[in-house]
């Protein structure tokens, strides 16, 4: 009886003194687990003690000073501590995690959390290939979607936020291919009007608890013929001030198309193919003739470029094509020969005398005189009548840049010496070229 009495004492002893302050306990909360995913925040609760003057922190039991140090990555707000971003290239990001929360009188209440990561993996998904398309009915198409873990499900967008998953029966012709663990094909089939829309693949992580998504849309239409339907003069011609040879501003060539599937674009310069060089692409810093989407874009035209450029469109179901004549302005320039040309007595073969356009725009007219008829200086009035009469002696033969003077009965001309003038002239100047003809000494040439 004594000793229950002695016990009842001293317990009553040792809870006077607990209220009184003289033995500092410290009461630990059971251990709580906190499991992330890859990239996720950990919240740790320390919300420990309903003393509002209570100090509270955070430490790692094994090594107190071990925490990271990054900027941010660990915020405190009252008693929540949030780890930030939580990823395997962390410094010791999980492990064994303590709260502390300490009163005035030195009372300290502690908790522990182990932080782990459920999947160590980066969750990432794709489609490939990442684009809208537009494809032609009757046609096929596969989207691939990708990822690094979890589960994929597509879906089919009907309205806002409302979807269908597939494969699904209200979409016949389009499939679903498992091409692997972590890889699943969106597959159309002799495509419809009805599979015009938005799709989705998304990806389930982390326990289901999470999900990632990319979007794609797809566009079916029937098919339309090649056309090109932008309005243009055939002429263009080249303008502004002038550096040399060339202009300054440069000439654009415009040739807008329509048809699907979009039409297949080839110019040609003077019916050769010009070397594709689009506006984006390094060989645009080089080269004179780039593509801006449909159109050609002449760079600081030159006299060289005096031709005729065509724009051709075609697809499968049908094709067009445009001309443009690019003028760039230039005084006509012959080509010089000096060398005369002989005849001799009773010859039958014709003389062929050339003409030829080195330069010049817009192409000159080119016109022939016999100049020893001329009785007053430049009068090629007279002259040019005088082959007139005479025309049964000569043939002019006109090409696009050169013409041909023929003599055809060079032994009826009955003269020693004669000559002719070929000039040509356009809105630029004028050029000219005389040529002689002379009766060779003996027979037959």
């Amino acid at each position: 009886m004594l000793d229950s009495t002695m016990s009842m004492v001293l317990l009553c002893s040792i809870v006077l003194l607990v209220f009184a302050g003289g033995i500092h306990s410290s009461p630990v909360i059971p251990l709580k687990v906190i499991s992330v995913c890859f990239d996720d925040d950990a919240v740790l609760n320390c919300n420990l003690t309903n003393d509002p003057s209570a100090r509270v922190t955070l430490t790692r039991p094994s090594d107190p000073n071990n925490l990271p140090d990054d900027p941010g990555k660990i915020t405190q707000d009252g008693t929540t501590f949030t780890i930030h971003n939580i990823t395997v290239n962390d410094v010791n990001p999980t492990g064994r995690y303590q709260c502390v929360a300490e009163r005035n009188n030195g009372k300290k209440i502690t908790r522990d959390f182990l932080v782990h990561i459920l999947d160590s993996r980066k969750a990432d998904v794709a489609i490939i290939p990442f684009e809208a398309k537009r494809i032609v009915t009757g046609s096929d198409l596969k989207y691939t979607c990708r990822s690094t873990m979890g589960s994929i499900t597509w879906y089919r967008v009907i309205s806002g936020s409302s979807s269908v998953a597939l494969p699904s029966s209200m979409y016949p012709g389009i499939s679903i291919k498992e091409q692997g663990e972590y890889q699943t094909d969106l597959v159309f089939s002799n495509a419809k009007f009805s599979h015009s829309g938005d799709y989705i693949c998304e990806l389930t992580y982390c326990g289901r608890g999470k999900t990632l998504d990319r979007r794609v849309s797809v566009d079916v239409l029937g098919p339309q013929p090649a056309k090109i339907v932008s309005t243009s003069n055939r002429e263009v011609w080249a303008a502004g001030d002038k550096n040399g040879d060339c202009y300054k501003e440069d000439i654009m060539l415009v040739c807008n198309t329509a048809g699907f599937p979009s039409p297949i674009v080839t110019w040609t310069r003077d019916n050769q193919i010009i070397t594709k060089c689009y506006f984006d692409e390094p060989c645009a810093k080089t080269e004179r003739y780039i593509m801006f989407y449909n159109g050609l874009k002449i760079v600081t035209p030159c006299f060289g470029d005096d031709a005729v450029f065509r724009c051709e469109v075609q697809n499968a179901y049908g094709s067009d094509q445009r001309e443009f004549v690019v003028v760039v302005p230039a005084a006509p320039v012959l080509k010089k020969s000096h060398s005369p040309y002989f005849w001799s007595q009773g010859q039958d073969k014709p003389i062929d005398i050339p003409c030829v356009l080195v330069q010049g725009s817009p192409t000159p007219n080119f016109t022939w005189y016999y100049r020893s008829c001329i009785p007053l200086p430049n009068n090629d009035k007279v002259c040019f009548q005088w082959m007139q009469k005479k025309r049964s002696f000569f043939q002019v033969r006109q090409l696009e840049k050169e013409s041909h003077l023929i003599i055809t009965h060079p032994q009826q001309m009955r003269l020693q010496f004669v000559n002719f003038k070929c000039t040509v002239e356009n809105m630029k100047g004028k050029d000219e070229i005389v040529v002689d003809v002379l009766q060779k000494a003996g027979g037959k040439r």
